[in-house]
């Protein structure tokens, strides 16, 4: 594990510029709304996680967030 500061300045830059809230990106890249809430409050993570949100942002478009949302079943 190691310190996130880097990694939650990344994600608070990521989001402003892609336009999207925190709790979506973190639903998005690692399936937990609260990642950034936990990272702001001290929390750490796994390298592997850190891999994942990153490999997230480099791979993000709308294009492949519009394809993504409609593979997903819808919410009744």
């Amino acid at each position: 594990m190691s310190t996130n500061s880097a990694l939650l300045r990344e994600i608070e830059a990521f989001t402003r510029g892609a336009g999207i809230a925190e709790s979506t990106f973190g639903l998005q890249a690692v399936n937990d709304g609260k990642l950034v809430r936990r990272l702001r409050s001290g929390g750490r993570t796994f390298r592997e996680t850190e891999d994942r949100i990153r490999n997230f942002m480099a791979n993000y478009s709308p294009a492949t967030r519009a394809k993504r949302a409609a593979k997903e079943p819808a919410h009744v």
